[in-house]
């Protein structure tokens, strides 16, 4: 079960993300790898990614699906 405080703007998280276009080819993925530690709104991460995290918390997994603007289009 997940908990903690919710993913905001400036929080700092530690996270595996996979990025697959839409015949499911695999674009990006860092599973198998170290996780990416980011802080939101940092700019690592394209605002359509970003957003996707916005209410998350600790152990939460999510499939989202986005246009190509929103992720690194």
């Amino acid at each position: 079960m997940s908990g903690g405080p919710q993913i905001v703007p400036g929080s700092e998280v530690t996270l595996h993300l996979s990025l697959a276009l839409a015949d499911g080819t695999e674009a990006l993925s860092t599973f198998g790898d170290e996780p990416l530690t980011l802080t939101v709104g940092d700019g690592t991460l394209q605002p359509g990614l970003e957003l996707a995290l916005y209410g998350m918390r600790a152990g939460d997994t999510d499939t989202v699906t986005l246009t190509p603007g929103q992720a690194y289009g």
